[in-house]
């Protein structure tokens, strides 16, 4: 029989043991029958083949990328992993898992299979009442066939299945379900015959084949795996189960347990204690479990269980410990200090971050099983190592040395380390992290000399031209281009400072490797912006990707980066990439991830990538391959039509029904991306070039990578909008909206009695956000309670309309990114619906939940659209902005860069941000400062008007300080995540427009000399 095990779920039932690497099935507290630890997985692995359920079929655990490799880890490289390319629930893993059996082993349509949890902690009865289920699906007789287990008590926790007859030993029509009912329900359900839902399923493999047939049409795995998305997000029980015409049920009256809960996991330990821990007088059903090295003493204790790890330490009575996640949230690290991998696992034994930045110092013991290796390179840090148990070999930049207990040796910055455990090893890991390394002038100049001899001839010229200027040398080559959350950014031109080919391909390269070890067969989707180098960027990460074996969809023509993001949540794939310099001048570019879940890169991301491009070797490690060869075998394919005409629509899903045909608008794309799909958005809202309702600046309509009207795309600075204001005033437009090159960002002018005012980010954000409010209260949907995410930089302005209207507003940290995280974590507690607008002052917006990042075309049609509700009643967006300032009051906002340059750029920055905090300012401009926050050593993400249910997240560490005035203003200080420059945020208040303008002034004045400028 063909048996299927589902491994999913990850959460905080059993923390601190159990986190969201690391879930319960895979956790080693109870024994198996001789004494040893065991997990749940190992256990029901080794009971199936005892009873050899599986005899005559195969074998194989359903799970998600991240738990493949713990899986084999614990069950050997030999089992038959069938990894989802996203989480959907289980209808979608077991019909993924069943294409499989039938695409990979060939099997016939008439054999059955079994589906089954795979941490059921029961008795070997149990999977020999599971043959039953299978034997009674091969009779043919019912399109599914259930286990039910006999309850031992009136369970909330269960669901319950109605028998059409009484009776234990056989298979019995299924009457019908009934999902978790009250105790008191449940006890009338069991007198009645209802039995426990076990969550074990056999039908024919046939049925679930023509399931997929009908929905996909087609039931190949490959076809199935890259159409994942496209499968309903949902249960088997409810997608499959109760949609079936005969479902029947056998009986099963031995021992069954769910252990979720530390109750439940208590009952089944042998020992009260487990680790280092000693229960004194008075103490009464106490469970301690104890992972650290240091003992734990309970005395007078009733009823309570104690859990210590690195991630945390868990004390609770027994019977509330099962209420434990709005606390555990709260408390969590922002990263699990347990993680286990194939090759063995890594314990977080301290940190010490040191100064502003992310340095400093990592203490880890590490495991390494016997067999197995664990390679590593030495980048901005040194590492040491030192052997507590076991032998192997290291290589330490070639030079081998044998190890054995009570060895160390240390790794020098810039070197690579390989450990081969011949037995179990366990050794203690010390990194101590630095500030990027500079090379030295003698070192540059050996740089370039290896990058001249790597080149191909018309690389070298380039590289020959820089001969002459050494200034510019020194720049291209005095340092790596380094990956952060924002990706990496910077000049085109050749040298490890610059983005190129060769440095593109770096990065392409670590991504494959990392993708490539969490999946198999991961995909990629990858496009790129109107810039000049674009297209040669993408075709060289796409020849690395597919050379690496991840599969590539590409667009066809230059395409706005919200596209991207929604695709790769639309296309389920693994990752996203695009090649974009945004809004920066023509020559730069860059390389952004995205990651499964459509949003930027996060800093666990973006640390790995940025950790394997660390040991590659641009010149060696580089894999290569045809591109014309590479999409004649479909390695690299095109994203279809389809993926644009569903994203415009989730784009139309955020229109607030408003006919924006009287309007005239004036649009440019600034020579970028946002054309073709705004024009498709914006003809079905009622605006069309062909009667000129839409006038589009016919000098910046075209994606051209030189920008030759606009030199710097961005819709912040006016000189952007020169040719749009030009349009406007010919065409008589009322409206003017701007793109950015990968249309992301959206800049707004309005022809206020009879001038062309620009609005800024904060003002647009606020003026739509009060505008939408107002439509959803108008139709009858009152929006308190929904949830506006804005970050710390955002005007004040923002929130005073969230509280004007009963909004929950969450303040994340500047970047997209964490708007990105709050949407998934509101999608998780089933509030997606209630996430209303994401707003950055740097013209970023997002209505709806369809992407992960900022859109300007969904700004750009609620600007329309707010515009045209507004000329029906005499107003335009500026008059609504005063009116709305007239309700919650006058505030000013100004946003001031501070550029640092030269080699030494970085560090007379971060200089200026250790000044303040060493010597921060009581008075900025005479007004005296309230309050500080210092983010850099994570702070509370601030809920204003949350649900009493909402939880406090921990911000992560940012080097972001921020002081607010005792008159309401307020600055913020941080350095740019791409760029040597400080960026101050700078808030003021006053009681009329011009006293707020007058304040921003001098508060401008006085922090520009706080920073030196």
């Amino acid at each position: 029989m063909n048996v299927i095990l589902l491994s999913g779920g990850s959460g905080t039932r059993l923390w601190p043991l159990s986190n969201s690497v690391r879930s319960k099935q895979f956790l080693k507290v109870l024994k198996d029958e001789n004494g040893s630890p065991c997990s749940m997985v190992q256990r029901v692995f080794r009971q199936i083949e005892r009873t050899r359920l599986a005899q005559g079929g195969h074998l194989l655990v359903a799970t998600s990328g991240e738990q493949a490799g713990q899986i084999r880890a614990q069950l050997g490289e030999t089992v038959e992993v069938v990894a989802e390319p996203e989480r959907r629930d289980t209808m979608p893993a077991i019909l993924l898992s069943c294409a499989y059996l039938a695409s990979r082993f060939g099997c016939e349509p008439n054999e059955p299979v079994l589906v089954m949890p795979i941490d059921p902690y029961v008795s070997d009865s149990y999977f020999e009442r599971a043959k039953l289920v299978g034997e009674a699906a091969s009779e043919g007789l019912s399109d599914v066939v259930l286990m039910g287990v006999e309850p031992t008590y009136p369970s909330a926790k269960y669901g319950y299945i109605i028998p059409k007859q009484e009776g234990i030993g056989r298979s019995i029509p299924v009457e019908r379900f009934i999902e978790k009912p009250s105790e008191e329900d449940a006890a009338t359900l069991i007198e009645r015959g209802a039995l426990w839902n076990c969550g074990i399923f056999g039908f024919k493999l046939g049925y679930v084949l023509s399931i997929l047939e009908r929905i996909l049409g087609a039931a190949s795995f490959d076809e199935v795996r890259s159409r994942y998305s496209e499968l309903e997000k949902i249960s088997f029980d409810y997608g499959v189960t109760e949609k079936a015409k005969h479902v029947s049920v056998v009986g099963y009256s031995g021992s069954w347990k769910d252990i979720g809960t530390w109750n439940t996991l208590c009952e089944e330990m042998s020992d009260p204690v487990s680790g280092h821990a000693v229960l004194g007088e008075g103490c009464e059903g106490v469970h301690v479990v104890n992972e650290l090295d240091m003992p734990v003493v309970a005395l007078g204790l009733k009823n309570v269980v104690i859990a210590a790890t690195r991630d945390g330490i868990l004390v609770s009575d027994k019977d509330a410990s099962s209420h434990n996640k709005p606390y555990v949230e709260r408390a969590q690290a922002d990263h699990p200090m347990h993680q286990e991998y194939k090759w063995g696992r890594i314990e977080v034994l301290d940190e010490e971050p040191v100064g502003e930045m992310a340095d400093g110092v990592s203490v880890e013991r590490v495991f390494v099983r016997s067999g197995c290796s664990l390679s590593g390179a030495v980048a901005r840090a040194t590492v040491s190592i030192a052997i507590s148990t076991g032998t192997g070999d290291v290589v330490i930049n070639g030079t081998s040395h044998s190890l054995h207990a009570g060895f160390a040796i240390a790794v020098p910055e810039g070197g690579e380390y390989r450990i081969e455990a011949s037995t179990d090893i366990s050794m203690v890991r010390i990194t101590v992290k630095g500030s990027p390394s500079f090379r030295t002038d003698g070192e540059v100049s050996d740089e370039f000399q290896r990058w001249f001899d790597s080149s191909t001839d018309a690389d070298r010229h380039e590289l020959e031209c820089l001969a002459g200027d050494q200034a510019k040398l020194r720049d291209c080559f005095y340092r790596d281009l380094s990956f952060g959350t924002g990706g990496a950014r910077g000049l085109v031109g050749p040298g490890p400072n610059r983005l190129n080919k060769t440095t593109v391909g770096r990065l392409a390269q670590a991504l494959a490797n990392y993708l490539c070890e969490q999946e198999v067969a991961p995909i990629v989707v990858l496009a790129r912006d109107s810039r000049l180098s674009g297209e040669a960027f993408e075709g060289r990460v796409a020849a690395v990707l597919a050379a690496n074996g991840v599969r590539v969809l590409r667009f066809s023509t230059p395409t706005p980066t919200p596209t991207l993001s929604f695709a790769v949540r639309d296309l389920s794939a693994s990752a996203g990439v695009v090649i974009t310099a945004s809004h920066n001048p023509a020559e730069y570019n860059g390389f952004k991830v995205y990651g499964p879940d459509g949003c930027q890169a996060t800093d666990t991301l973006a640390g790995e990538i940025q950790r394997r491009a660390d040991q590659i070797d641009p010149f060696g490690d580089v894999k290569l391959i045809d591109f014309e060869f590479a999409i004649r075998n479909g390695l690299i394919d095109t994203v279809d039509d389809g993926v644009l005409e569903r994203y415009a629509n989730a784009v139309l899903a955020q229109s607030r029904g408003i006919d924006c045909s009287g309007l005239k608008v004036a649009y440019t794309p600034l020579c970028g991306t946002g054309l073709r799909l705004l024009d498709h958005i914006l003809s079905r809202a009622g605006l069309s070039q062909s009667n000129r309702s839409l006038c589009v600046v016919s000098s910046q309509r075209e994606p051209d990578g030189r920008f030759p009207t606009c030199p710097i795309p961005n819709p912040e600075i006016q000189e952007a909008l020169s040719e749009l204001k030009i349009e406007m005033a010919a065409s008589g437009c009322e409206l003017g909206i701007a793109t950015d090159p990968d249309a992301d960002r959206l800049g707004v002018v309005v022809r206020h009695e009879s001038e062309l005012c620009a609005l800024t980010g904060n003002e647009l954000g606020a003026v739509l956000l009060d505008w939408v409010c107002a439509r959803e209260a108008s139709s009858g949907h009152n929006p308190a309670g929904r949830v506006v995410v804005a970050t710390v930089v955002t005007s004040p302005l923002v929130a005073a309309v969230a509280a004007k209207w009963g909004l929950e507003l969450r303040l994340t940290l500047t970047g997209f990114k964490y708007c990105g995280e709050q949407i998934g974590l509101l999608e998780s507690e089933g509030r997606e619906y209630d996430f209303l607008m994401g707003i950055e002052e740097s013209y970023g917006l997002l209505a709806g939940s369809y992407a992960r990042d900022k859109d300007g075309l969904v700004a750009a049609l609620l600007a329309c659209e707010a515009t045209a509700d507004l000329a029906s009643r005499g107003m335009d967006l500026i008059d609504a902005l005063k009116k709305l300032q007239n309700e919650v009051g006058f505030y000013s906002d100004r946003q001031i860069s501070v550029p640092f340059s030269g080699p030494g750029g970085a560090e007379e920055m971060r200089s200026a941000m250790r000044a303040l905090r060493l010597k921060p300012p009581v008075f900025i401009a005479g007004i005296e400062v309230e309050s500080s926050v210092d983010y850099v050593g994570g702070s509370p993400m601030l809920i204003v008007n949350g649900k009493q249910d909402t939880t406090h997240q921990i911000l992560p560490p940012s080097d972001v300080l921020q002081f607010s005035l005792s008159d309401g203003s307020r600055v913020v200080i941080r350095p740019s995540g791409t760029e040597p420059k400080l960026k101050l945020y700078l808030s003021a208040r006053g009681s009329s427009f011009a006293e707020a303008m007058s304040h921003i002034s001098n508060i401008e004045n006085a922090v520009r000399r706080l920073v030196g400028a």
